[in-house]
């Protein structure tokens, strides 16, 4: 039987997003832009453009054929970063990507954490272009892939998930997990737990990779939580926690909590505010928020990808990949064709933005099969 869905939609362009999993058609909800020019390749020198080459069946999709057999003596980069759930929408670290000439690519990401039952879905959009690269049914165990050309140029790369399985939770768990523990000596101590979850928020905010945290991935993880690390804030890192190539080292980092925790006289509230911000909650399951690992291989050159912070417009990215990709469908209004439909079928997933031309709050009924 085919559900129904009634929402009110202002003018604008929002996207509904549904995927099954187990039987359950899940659905989500966004708000969001309208771009009415579709990307064209340009043939020959020009900018920079994705060449989708797999158009193979859902059957052999899923089995990954394309991966490059001498794959270990192309150039190859690894980068971090994570979706967060923020208010109603998912955030994201964006990349820019510099090819200084055209190759073959092979790129995958996948979650960090893997062997998951139920592994967040992840695809990467070019945002400047309205252009994707659209990892569709290729997977590698936990890994969605593409194998692509790309020419010479650089791509603004967004990770982007659907929001079926990263979502708003609903409630906190009943029982809380203590921060601190209280020595023989009646020193406070971080619990096993939080120091367990600190090691995980620092591999997580170690986005290079290099086992330290620069002032920028610090700084990054303080904004989180609403605040900025300004010159005189990172001097008293640099002066009270241990640093290692003027970074800050897992055991600084762990030090720097253990005294935040100290200085509030073993109240936990301000100490919540970390493992909150990371999208973990009060059993430091991280349940708002999905580290990735992106790898990029390059057969011709080598790729250098830098991380241009976090962004929170997922919702237009995608909304334009839609209306760029999918076929538009007039819906009839009092007005006439004012308000337009745009559907992106993949694999796996049913993509829909809708366009609403109206200055004035539309209530729109959807229906849709099972999938």
């Amino acid at each position: 039987m085919p559900s129904t869905d009634s929402f009110q939609q202002e003018a604008g362009c929002f996207n509904l997003m549904l995927r099954k999993q187990k039987g359950i058609v899940t659905k989500r909800e966004m708000s969001s832009k309208k771009d009415h020019e579709a990307p064209k390749p340009v043939p020959g020198p020009g900018p920079a453009y994705v060449t989708e080459i797999s158009r193979e069946s859902s059957e052999s999709r899923r089995n990954v054929n394309l991966k490059p057999e001498n794959l270990e003596s192309w150039k190859h980069i690894k980068r971090k970063g994570c979706l967060y759930v923020e208010a109603e929408s998912i955030i994201s670290h964006e990349y820019k990507l510099d090819l200084p000439c055209a190759t073959n690519v092979w790129i995958t990401v996948h979650p960090h954490r893997e062997n998951t039952d139920d592994p967040v879905d992840i695809t990467l959009v070019d945002v400047d272009r309205g252009t994707s690269i659209q990892f569709k049914d290729n997977r590698d165990g936990e890994k969605y892939c593409l194998r692509c050309d790309l020419r010479a140029g650089s791509y603004r790369l967004l990770p982007f998930t659907t929001g079926c399985r990263l979502r708003k939770r609903e409630s906190q768990p009943e029982q809380e997990v203590p921060l601190v523990d209280i020595s023989p000596s009646g020193e406070i101590e971080l619990s096993r737990p939080f120091r367990d979850t600190l090691t995980d928020i620092f591999e997580i905010l170690d986005l290079d990779g290099n086992g330290l945290l620069s002032r920028e991935e610090f700084n990054l993880f303080q904004l989180r939580s609403g605040r900025e690390v300004d010159d005189e804030a990172w001097q008293f890192v640099e002066e009270n926690f241990e640093m290692k190539k003027g970074e800050l080292t897992k055991k600084g980092f762990t030090f720097l909590n253990l005294m935040d925790a100290r200085g509030s006289e073993g109240n936990t509230k301000e100490l919540w505010v970390t493992p909150s911000s990371m999208g973990y909650n009060k059993a430091l399951r991280q349940d708002e928020a999905c580290p990735f690992v992106i790898d990029i291989y390059a057969e011709r050159c080598e790729p250098k990808m830098v991380m241009g912070g976090l962004l929170g417009n997922i919702e237009d990215a995608m909304c334009k990949l839609v209306s760029s990709k999918g076929a538009p469908q007039p819906l009839t209004s009092k007005g006439g064709k004012d308000v337009v439909l745009y559907t992106y079928r993949t694999g796996s997933r049913i993509i829909t933005a809708v366009e609403n031309k109206v200055h004035a709050l539309l209530t729109i009924i959807c229906e849709y099969p099972e999938i």
